[in-house]
């Protein structure tokens, strides 16, 4: 039995230096990604922020501002603060293991989610300037305070929603599965399959021997497999 624990150690420490080197990986490339995207952005960033603007001009004019009032605003640099598209389009290229319909999706989505809210804080900056002026703080100032927070934090939810499935649910499914090693040889194999192979591979009578008995005395949860057999 030491064997197999030891077999057991080794493989655990194996799996825990591929998930760190993973996650290294994924992170260098998710900055290289998003500091190249980052210098393509500083160019094509005011073209983006045109169309909010356009958006955002129809809205307010229906809010009752004139067209003087909308074009008093400076709006020059103003598409360097929606730089969450950045790492929304870097974590879609940069994420491992993401198929690429989700890839796609993930920028389908999160784009036009991430332009309302653009929208949305260029909008709420002229009644938040006028609770500046009054000193009243309002409904738009909580907004334009809120709006650079949820908009990062709305990349990382577009992120986790659409990558769950390709992601995390093969890990939960995983442990759930559970991986178990033979008492006798040490090869590894799942819940369902583990209590099989012991008798195809060593025999029915090593369920006989102490090794296994410990085993299963060790894992109740595969007695009934035991039993079958």
């Amino acid at each position: 039995m030491k064997g197999i624990d030891k077999k057991k150690e080794e493989v655990k420490e194996k799996e825990l230096i591929l998930g760190l080197s993973s996650i290294l990986v994924f992170l260098l490339e998710f900055m290289v990604v998003s500091i190249v995207f980052l210098g393509v952005w500083y160019y094509i960033g005011e073209f983006y922020q045109g169309a909010v603007f356009l958006v955002a001009k129809h809205i307010l004019l229906l809010m009752g501002y004139t067209p003087l009032q909308i074009s008093a605003v400076n709006l020059s640099g103003a598409y360097l603060g929606n730089f969450n598209l950045v790492p929304l389009v870097a974590l879609a290229i940069a994420t491992p293991k993401l198929e690429l319909r989700r890839r796609i999706e993930m920028l389908a989505i999160g784009v036009p989610i991430l332009f309302l809210l653009h929208v949305l804080d260029l909008v709420a900056h002229f009644p938040y300037a006028k609770e500046m002026y009054i000193q009243s703080p309002g409904f738009a100032t909580l907004i334009v305070d809120s709006i650079g927070v949820v908009g990062l934090a709305m990349v990382f939810i577009i992120w986790f929603c659409i990558g769950y499935r390709d992601l995390f649910e093969p890990l939960i499914k995983k442990s759930e599965v559970g991986r178990y090693f033979c008492p006798v040889c040490g090869a590894e194999e799942e819940k369902a399959k583990i209590a099989k192979h012991i008798k195809a591979v060593h025999g029915k009578d090593a369920f006989r021997s102490e090794a296994v008995k410990d085993f299963f005395d060790t894992h109740p949860e595969l007695e009934r497999k035991r039993r079958k057999r």
